[in-house]
């Protein structure tokens, strides 16, 4: 929701404690469902907000675009030519996508293909995903994260109140994630400082599972019910 995140502070809008709503507000505490349910967040979920990927279906969806092949730990992307597909390798067979802290080195060819079905055939004995790009900031990782956590509650949300919680190792996993993240994006702010600031409490995340995540409350905006004429 805009304004639910401040990018200059690098914080989300917090509620008032105690939370004092007037009489006839639009606004509510969304509490007993949400408020300290503990959820279990899937980790491959959270690595595609940072790192996410589609499926090479349609020849006119992958031509020129970056494709990784897990299998070989390499970047490679497709082109047309004279009725053949060719697959184009990245000098570079370890770049990682998520660092981009250098450009791609030169291209080779690394295979040619006579019909769409043996390109198919290749991508998923190679493991090969098209890249996409990622968040454009760190308030839009952020915003993705909290999302997965609340649901659908998430694009009502006008403040929260407090903060979800979740074991060391989950904040550190997802902390990785930003620190990677701000290497490419903010080089000259603190890696995962957005996260410090504003991610999930380890602080009270003892017995929690990993991936788990105890739910704070938050202020929902509640459409306005019209009077009876």
């Amino acid at each position: 929701m805009p304004g639910l995140f401040n990018n200059e502070t690098g914080l989300f809008e917090q509620a008032p404690w105690p939370v004092a709503l007037r009489s006839g507000s639009t606004a509510q505490l969304h509490i007993g469902e949400t408020t300290m349910q503990i959820k279990k967040l899937d980790p491959k979920a959270i690595e595609a907000i940072f790192n996410p990927t589609t499926r090479i279906a349609k020849p006119n969806e992958a031509f020129h675009r970056l494709i990784y092949a897990a299998k070989v730990r390499r970047y490679f992307t497709l082109d047309r030519l004279s009725g053949q597909f060719l697959l184009m390798g990245a000098a570079e067979p370890d770049y990682d996508s998520r660092l981009r802290r250098k450009p791609l080195g030169g291209w080779f060819t690394a295979q040619e293909f006579e019909s769409w079905d043996d390109v198919l055939d290749w991508a998923d004995k190679a493991q090969a995903l098209i890249s996409l790009p990622g968040p454009a900031t760190q308030g839009d990782a952020l915003v993705a994260i909290y999302r997965l956590a609340f649901g659908s509650d998430w694009d009502r949300a006008v403040k929260v109140d407090g903060w979800p919680a979740c074991n060391k190792e989950t904040w550190k996993a997802i902390s990785k994630l930003f620190m990677e993240f701000d290497r490419v994006h903010h080089p000259d702010v603190l890696p995962g400082g957005a996260w410090m600031n504003s991610g999930f409490s380890s602080l009270d995340g003892e017995g929690l599972e990993d991936w788990q995540v105890r739910l704070c409350g938050i202020i929902t905006a509640e459409p306005e019910v019209a009077s009876a004429a």
